[in-house]
């Protein structure tokens, strides 16, 4: 009988070559440092609203940790829960040439389309919502949602991407994407926004976003979670 030289149509000579793979080989990702793969997507903040209520929050800002070290920053956001209902969850940023804490920056733009499909199934829809959008010659807050209650099976989760945050040749962007219930019947809400960020000096130098807030239209956010992460493109 002739020696085998394959199993499962697969050379021996190649299977024995497993024999030669170690454990630094197994840390590699199609030949990557695994260290080098998780320092593209890096948790760098994160800030809880407890759930008992006691320490409910006007905003959630984060101030310090947006810069040039990322070239894309997510938001993630988990359970906010509103004190106050019928409120829209909005999105305002501060410049690196305007970190006073005010979040005033009014050139901004967006828009917002959203789906929904109520727990009795007797109304869907996706439509766009004209009047959520901002626009640059307005006061430049962002509405991400709108018409969340503060029952407590009613809160929102999603996330939102900021790209190219630091740059001073470009305008930055955002996207946005937050499921929700609100209304009575419930509605599961799918709200997508898009939004473009851009100031300018009197010499067109864009200025760097450094400062996010997140905060309700009216009342506080009484729980939830964020986690800002960053990602490197290049």
């Amino acid at each position: 009988m002739p020696d085998i030289s394959k199993i499962n149509n697969v050379a021996v000579a190649d299977i024995s070559k497993l024999d030669s793979i170690t454990f630094a080989d197994g840390q590699k990702v199609n030949n990557q440092d695994v260290s080098l793969i998780t320092d593209a997507h890096t948790l760098i903040t994160t800030i809880t609203v407890p759930e008992d209520s006691s320490s409910p929050v006007a905003a959630i800002d984060f101030t310090s940790g947006i810069d040039s070290t990322y070239d894309v920053y997510e938001f993630v956001a988990t359970s906010l829960h509103p004190a106050s209902s019928g409120v829209n969850l909005l999105f305002q940023v501060n410049l690196s040439n305007d970190e006073d804490g005010d979040y005033d920056q009014t050139r901004m733009s967006s828009t917002h389309w959203q789906s929904y499909h109520n727990e009795a199934n007797t109304s869907a829809a996706v439509a766009y919502s004209g009047n959520y959008h901002a626009d640059d010659v307005g006061t430049g807050i962002v509405k991400l949602l709108g018409g969340l209650v503060n029952g407590n099976d009613n809160t929102a989760s999603g996330t939102l991407q900021l790209y190219g945050p630091s740059s001073t040749s470009f305008n930055s962007h955002a996207l946005s994407r937050f499921n929700f219930t609100n209304s009575d019947p419930h509605y599961t809400t799918d709200a997508n926004v898009t939004i473009l960020i851009g100031d300018h000096t009197d010499n067109y130098s864009w200025v760097a976003v450094t400062q996010v807030r997140f905060m309700m239209s009216s009342g506080n956010i009484d729980a939830g979670e964020i986690k800002m992460y960053g990602y490197k493109i290049t």
